[in-house]
């Protein structure tokens, strides 16, 4: 047969591992070793018409922690380091991280909704255009991690309660966990199952986008209320109507915003700077001051005012470990927490702390069993700073009893039992600058002109 004319086929290259030399992976599949004085073998021809080489690489699937990104990736995001600063002695350290948490959170989440808008292009493309994101996914991935976890610091020193702070928190996390998955099948891309993982990363990354304009919304409705974002939307199917739109107008949250008070001035010229309120019920003055208060029997229980005041804060760090925590090393101030114990913390257990009430900066009694019968108890703390009483039975007597506290700055109230009574003493607070109501009758009032 003649074979003059015909081209020569070119050589068959087997799939060799990612890891195998250049040479060995150029040799023909099914060649001979080479002999002494054998003909040297015709070299391929180049053109147009030479048939192009093309070559299969497969590798082994590689996302362990042995490589570097993830190695750098663990370092940057892992949130222990950043929650760990909120036990630290120095108390500078965690309202700082905490309060960077607005500078923190834009960077990343930008990272993330530019990394959806390149896939989304390389999807509507069909392949012409290549998103290169990987660089990009990961730093998105870190970044979001120290933003969820620097916000949940700012929430542990700053206070802030009710469902946008919850929600504000959650969707923050979920977006920081998705990010970090995205990243995981990202770097998984390109080796063995490359569809499968590109599946996977897209939907990763649409999800935490998703989480990420949650949290803004959450995060937004907290500062300005509920409908700020969508207030002059025409297309938005939820639109309040009636007097809540003209109530939204005129800058009246309708969930959790902080509620602006008078200045001291202002106090003082409509009510003078210890006269108690006209229309102040008078079974909501506290019969005594604060000092005297605090000396009442039933408030200080089994706590002995003799006692040295180093014995008892060790007395009390060793019943509640964990629960006091310095504030600031150079006045001896202290932060209490008892949120954790839940209803296993009560007025009884609260009484135990008179002797050191002068040293308490910051007060969580979140979700415990505090009532009213504490009230005396809460107004000898007259250095206190932060108080938060979220879900507790308290009412209108603690809110009286806490007229008397003149560095008061942030009170939250949510979800507990005082009435629209309690407004005109809360105005009379000069120094109180954020005020949380939410589902109480004060978050139907208007605020302060």
């Amino acid at each position: 047969m003649d074979t003059l004319g015909e081209k020569p086929l070119p050589r068959q290259i087997s799939p060799r591992s990612f890891h195998m030399e250049a040479n060995d992976a150029a040799k023909p599949e099914n060649s001979e070793p080479s002999r002494e004085g054998a003909a040297p073998s015709e070299p391929r021809k180049a053109g147009p018409d030479a048939p192009k080489q093309v070559k299969t690489v497969r590798a082994p699937l590689r996302t362990g922690l042995g490589s570097v990104p993830w190695m750098v990736l663990i370092l940057a995001a892992s949130p222990v380091a950043m929650l760990l600063a909120w036990r630290a002695q120095e108390a500078w350290v965690a309202p700082f991280l905490g309060r960077l948490h607005v500078v923190i959170s834009a960077f990343p989440f930008a990272l993330l909704l530019y990394a959806a808008l390149l896939e989304g292009m390389a999807l509507v493309s069909f392949g012409r255009f290549r998103a290169r994101t990987r660089l990009l996914v990961f730093c998105a991935a870190a970044g979001a991690v120290a933003a969820a976890a620097s916000g949940t610091l700012l929430q542990e020193t700053d206070g802030g309660d009710g469902v946008w702070m919850k929600w504000h928190l959650i969707s923050g996390w979920a977006a920081a966990g998705f990010a970090v998955l995205a990243a995981f099948f990202r770097f998984a891309r390109g080796y063995a199952v490359e569809r499968l993982w590109r599946g996977w990363y897209r939907l990763c990354l649409l999800f935490a986008c998703i989480a990420v304009m949650a949290a803004t919304y959450f995060g937004t409705a907290r500062v300005h209320g509920d409908g700020y974002l969508t207030e002059y939307a025409p297309w938005w199917p939820w639109q309040a109507s009636g007097a809540e739109s003209e109530a939204q107008a005129a800058g009246h949250a309708a969930e959790e915003p902080p509620v602006p008070l008078p200045s001291a001035a202002e106090a003082e010229e409509e009510a003078g700077a210890s006269a108690p309120s006209e229309a102040r019920p008078e079974s909501e003055v506290p019969a005594t001051e604060p000092e005297e208060a605090a000396a009442q029997p039933e408030a200080v229980e089994d706590v002995r005012a003799t006692d040295d005041p180093a014995v008892i804060l060790q007395r009390l760090r060793e019943r509640y470990p964990g629960v006091i925590q310095p504030a600031d090393a150079a006045s001896g101030r202290l932060r209490v927490d008892a949120s954790p114990l839940g209803n296993g913390f009560g007025d009884a257990d609260l009484a135990r702390f008179v002797p050191i009430a002068d040293r308490i900066e910051r007060l969580d009694l979140t979700g415990t069993a505090v009532t009213d019968a504490s009230a005396p108890v809460l107004a000898a703390m007259r250095h206190l700073r932060t108080l938060r009483l979220g879900e507790t039975a308290i009412g209108n007597e603690t809110v009286a009893a806490l007229a008397g506290l003149g560095e008061l700055e942030s009170l939250s109230l949510y979800k507990t039992r005082v009435t629209a009574d309690s407004w005109e003493i809360l105005e009379k607070i000069a120094s109180l600058k954020n005020l949380y109501t939410e589902e109480t009758p004060l978050e139907d009032l208007p605020p302060a002109p």
